[in-house]
């Protein structure tokens, strides 16, 4: 009986052992050194809980092909909603803040009074015109209210611009829904659920060639604080479309530079427009998301790697920070450009293969103190940076259960956490942070608000948890430099590999050592001069009071 009770006690006993180390297994992974080598590395997010059709309230049969999610804040009142984006049940599913199911919709309405007779012609419903061979646009106005069914939706967005430069404009709150097969983006008054305004093919009412004879099939929108409505279609390689508030279309933005050889140069100045035009979709590449930073102003974006054209890859501004002008303004100050995956054939610290090829980034989110998310859909990643192009963690890997990532297609913040949307698996998937990426968002939100000793304490819990985590030196470092503890300072850049803070702060040291040493030194040669002047006087002295001997010369005789 007593071996029987010590049997029964040794396997409880080896069960709770077994399970106390997989509920506290540390979440590991790997990042990149200085000098772009794969590192050991805590991950910063680690998989929580997912939110599949049926707890969505949506119902597990009705999440068919989730596409997009957003989730809009209200400026003023604070409201939370989340719209759920499902292109092959042609459905919007919209969430409350607690990512309980609110209400679905599949088409809204617009007044023909709204629009021009030209603009209800373009406009379609379910994959058709609305004028079409049997119904005019005289039947249309008769209807006084007609219904636009969905077709392919691919994302939702919303947005509130309180202050227009016309008046009239204020406080207005719309939802602009990419409608694919419709080849349209519906602009949307989010209160009456009413269309407001229709843009499609801008070829259509421009009567400019923007498109080459492509449809427009919109897959990404997004605006501005100034009310700009900014859209990425499917196979346009000439940028980001940009439109005015009323729809009119402006211009291209955000287009992405391709190095060309000498001969391509040669090529195309002697190329005629046919052959220019079938040699550009071999040199550009297009955008693949959106998102804006809390103040409205700047676009993040992302698009696929540069093809040049003497083959190479150019991976490095994949990702874009746009200004009102359409100037890149991304800061790539880390250790590498902000681009993924560093290395593309080799073994991570957990002994698992990288994809051949650069990332292939296809979604994007950006917090409030400036530290964005991209996803790499290669390799079901999750690469986070801070302002400065400092890559800070990676997270995520690909696989086909839950807490994994199959087909991630969009991402964003929410109440400190991030949100995946995994096509594949049809699941909301929750990140949440790790101790060290606790520490690491902290340090990195002190650091954005201009508090460099808040940040370089968290920064050094960081190196608690990996001493191998090169950026967190540099940031402890900024402290010692602030607190003009330069010789200090220039340890911590070091460790950091930081050369050029290492070297500001060295200059600082030396002039340090200058400015205290420099008097003492010039006094002691001054000293020493003047000691050498007398002493040269004195001897010239001496040598003056000598009486001067009389040459021998020998005897007169």
């Amino acid at each position: 009986m007593r071996k029987i009770l010590s049997k029964i006690f040794i396997l409880v006993l080896a069960f709770l052992i077994l399970g106390i180390g997989i509920k506290s297994k540390a979440a590991t992974g790997y990042s990149y050194d200085h000098n772009k080598k794969l590192i050991y590395s805590a991950e910063g997010l680690i998989y929580d809980h997912s939110f599949d059709g049926n707890s969505l309230g949506v119902g597990y049969a009705n999440l068919t092909s989730p596409e997009d999610f957003f989730i809009f804040s209200h400026p003023k009142t604070d409201e939370i909603k989340m719209y759920l984006t499902d292109s092959k049940a042609n459905s919007i599913y919209v969430l409350d803040e607690k990512f309980g199911y609110l209400t679905t919709y599949t088409s809204f309405h617009l007044d023909p009074a709204d629009f021009t007779d030209d603009q209800l012609a373009h406009i379609s419903s379910a994959g058709e015109k609305i004028v079409n061979e049997t119904t005019t646009v005289a039947d249309i106005r008769a209807m006084g209210d007609v219904e636009i069914q969905l077709k392919n939706p691919k994302a939702t967005y919303r947005s509130v611009i309180t202050k227009f430069a016309d008046d009239s404009l204020d406080n207005r709150d719309y939802i602009y829904v990419c409608d694919y097969d419709n080849y349209q983006v519906l602009c949307i008054d989010a209160q009456t659920l009413k269309i407001k305004l229709v843009i499609t093919d801008p070829n259509e009412y421009e009567n400019v060639l923007v498109f080459e004879a492509k449809t427009f099939q919109p897959q990404k929108v997004v605006t501005d604080n100034a009310g700009r409505i900014y859209i990425i279609a499917n196979g346009v390689y000439e940028g980001i479309l940009q439109f005015d508030a009323d729809g009119t279309y402006k211009r291209f933005t955000g287009v992405n530079n391709v190095k060309l050889t000498a001969w391509d140069i040669f090529w195309l100045s002697i190329s005629t427009e046919a052959q220019y035009e079938s040699r550009k979709s071999y040199i550009n590449t297009t955008f693949t998301s959106m998102a804006v930073d809390v103040t409205g102003t700047f676009i993040y974006s992302t698009a696929a790697p540069i093809k040049n054209s003497d083959g190479s890859i150019n991976s490095t501004t994949m990702i874009k920070k746009l200004n009102p002008a359409g100037k890149d303004v991304l800061r790539r100050n880390g250790y590498a450009p902000p681009q993924g995956d560093l290395t593309f054939v080799a073994s991570t610290a957990n002994g698992s293969k990288i994809a051949v090829g650069p990332s292939t980034f296809n979604a994007i989110a950006v917090n409030e103190y400036g530290m964005y998310t991209v996803v790499d859909q290669l390799r079901c990643r999750l690469f986070t940076y801070d302002n400065e192009g400092n890559l800070l963690y990676i997270s995520g890997e690909s696989g086909k259960y839950t807490n994994v990532l199959s087909g991630p297609v969009a991402i964003q913040y929410y109440e400190g956490n991030l949100i995946v949307l995994d096509k594949n698996t049809k699941e909301l998937k929750v990140f949440v942070s790790t101790e060290i990426g606790g520490y690491i968002n902290k340090a990195v939100e002190a650091e954005y608000r201009g508090d460099i000793d808040s940040a370089a304490e968290y920064w050094k819990q960081v190196i608690k948890f990996n001493a191998n985590y090169e950026y967190a030196y540099v940031g402890v470092g900024k402290m010692y430099l602030k607190e003009k503890e330069y010789k200090t300072a220039m340890e911590y850049f070091k460790n950091g590999s930081s050369k050029l803070q290492y070297s500001e702060a060295y200059k600082l040291y030396r002039n340090g050592l200058i400015k205290r040493y420099a008097p003492t030194v010039l006094y002691v040669i001054l000293g020493l001069a003047v000691v050498g002047v007398v002493i040269k006087v004195i001897r010239r002295k001496k040598g003056k009071g000598k009486p001067k001997q009389e040459l021998d010369v020998g005897d007169n005789d």
